[in-house]
């Protein structure tokens, strides 16, 4: 009997696995062919689930964010507390931290290599979705999710750059000190 593949399930699992391969290397610099060996296929089946590179790292895109939202949200959602959900987020970034440092350079490299006006309004749409899931996580508007956003983005880059000068505790002990008050000042707590 022959073997029934869900083909969508396998093609995110075949996204995640080169995944570290894009971030470790540049989008520049990975082939199909190369893809293909790492992940142990043929070049023509990886061609079956994807058209193209380009398309790949589009969708790559799509899930990782995707799973990323759904993942920190589900922890996030556990507590009604503001403080409880601005530290577990913010521990979600610490304990992800050569995650996040990946996805930044995949980001910066879709952005060079695949800057097209179609793709330039798909990473509007993902930063929009993202800005808004966080700030409604601790019931805020979409320009404190920016923030939030902007802030890690940029503890991400000089990860890239200066990974010896900065502390990512300290920086997100000061966050806290900074966005904690600030919500609880803020934000209407829950009705109960």
């Amino acid at each position: 009997m022959p073997k029934l593949v869900d083909h969508d399930k396998y093609r995110e699992e075949l996204l995640l696995k080169s995944f570290d391969l894009f971030a470790s290397r540049g989008y520049a610099n990975v082939t199909m062919r190369g893809i293909a060996k790492e992940l142990n296929i043929s070049t023509g089946a990886l061609y079956h689930y994807f058209p193209n590179k380009q398309a790949m790292l589009e969708m790559m895109i799509e899930v990782i964010a995707t799973r990323e939202i759904r993942q920190i949200l589900e922890d996030v959602y556990k507590t009604d507390k503001i403080e409880e959900r601005v530290v577990i987020f913010l521990d979600y970034f610490k304990v992800r931290e050569a995650f996040f440092k990946n996805v930044l350079v995949l980001l910066l490299d879709f952005k060079k290599f695949c800057g097209s006006a179609d793709n330039q309004k798909t990473l509007d749409q993902y930063a929009e979705i993202i800005f808004t899931y966080i700030a409604q996580g601790v019931g805020m508007d979409r320009d404190f999710g920016s923030m939030a956003v902007s802030f890690l983005a940029g503890i991400g880059y000089m990860l890239l750059i200066v990974p010896e000068v900065v502390d990512v505790d300290k920086q997100m002990e000061i966050l806290q000190q900074i966005v904690i008050p600030y919500l609880l000042a803020t934000v209407e707590p829950p009705a109960s």
